[in-house]
């Protein structure tokens, strides 16, 4: 199985408004096979940037923070990890509807992917959970750090990861939203 990891707080602008854009294009029903090249997964180790969006019956979307993906082995279902904390108006969002979009954005070469699909299951993290968790916001950490300053990697160390959710979605789309001219590209 794969793990993927981490968010960054500093490029929100370079994912989020590609979400924003998106979010009424989900395609309902999920795919048969979903089987993925590595070029078309992205990078899903090393430094990550992870965050999920969602939107409410009018079209207003909503965003989290996340800190850690799991991929199923046959590639159909993806988890995310976010923080209570910071969960609740997606929750509503997912109530009304289950569509949710994950985008995933190594953050040292910026190649990022956007997942889409329907939500299957949300339950609370297991310990397992929470040390991937652990690991991703450490990873962040650093990364900001070498990036932005001892100050910036200190922020992410901050972040409250416990209590948090696992959120498993069906995968039906993926899109490259990595920064330049192929930001948007369905690749699935």
């Amino acid at each position: 199985m794969l793990i993927v990891c981490t968010i960054l707080k500093n490029f929100t602008s370079i994912f989020l408004e590609p979400l924003k854009r998106n979010l009424n294009l989900f395609f309902i029903g999920g795919l048969e096979s979903m089987s993925l090249t590595q070029e078309e997964m992205g990078d899903l180790v090393g430094p990550l940037s992870i965050s999920i969006a969602t939107r409410d019956a009018e079209l207003k979307p909503h965003f989290a923070r996340a800190f850690g993906v799991r991929i199923s082995e046959d590639q159909k279902f993806m988890t995310v990890m976010v923080p209570k904390v910071i969960f609740e108006p997606c929750l509503k969002d997912i109530n009304d509807n289950k569509l949710i979009a994950v985008t995933v954005a190594h953050m040292a070469n910026f190649k990022t992917r956007q997942y889409k699909g329907l939500v299957q299951e949300i339950k609370d993290c297991t310990e397992a959970d929470y040390e991937l968790m652990k690991s991703v916001r450490e990873s962040g950490a650093e990364n900001s750090a070498l990036f932005f300053g001892p100050k910036a990697g200190e922020g992410w160390n901050k972040y409250i990861i416990r209590p948090s959710v696992a959120v498993k979605f069906e995968l039906s789309e993926l899109f490259d939203q990595s920064p330049g001219i192929k930001a948007g590209e369905k690749l699935k």
